[in-house]
């Protein structure tokens, strides 16, 4: 499925310190960088799925129309029911567009539950607003 990027992969002396690079061909190739897209990168390259994330928050060319969400799992945001906003994302078959990341808390427990989309704050998430969310912001439907 990735053979392109694997025939690039093989051409280089040392593909982490060519990570940027090949990144952007892979962008280039498969016009997005998925999850699989990213665990078999860091596969051919000998690094960590984390370390492949991490370069693509860097560089935010990277990202294209994946969206980081950020889900507070603070006591208040997951007694307010921060696990049911995580099982809505996913059902709405968004693996591919979006990258779903849980934080500890960061203080806005007044306002639980939190999310962050990036880095754009939304507090009170209840089901109506978050609907709201996946349609405008996300323009996942």
């Amino acid at each position: 499925m990735f053979k392109e990027i694997e025939k690039y992969i093989e051409d280089l002396e040392d593909p982490r310190e060519d990570i940027l690079e090949i990144l952007l061909a892979a962008q280039g190739y498969y016009g997005k960088l998925t999850n699989e897209a990213i665990e078999y990168i860091g596969k051919l390259c000998n690094m960590s799925t984390e370390e492949i994330r991490e370069t693509i928050e860097f560089f935010p060319f990277l990202i294209g129309d994946r969206k980081r969400i950020e889900v507070c799992k603070g006591f208040n945001c997951s007694i307010k029911g921060a696990d049911h906003i995580e099982e809505l994302l996913f059902k709405e078959d968004t693996e591919d567009r979006i990258d779903l990341i849980e934080t500890p808390c960061r203080g806005r427990c007044k306002t639980a539950p939190n999310i962050w989309i990036d880095d754009i704050h939304y507090p009170e998430v209840d089901l109506e607003k978050l609907e709201k969310i996946i349609e405008e912001v996300l323009k996942l439907r």
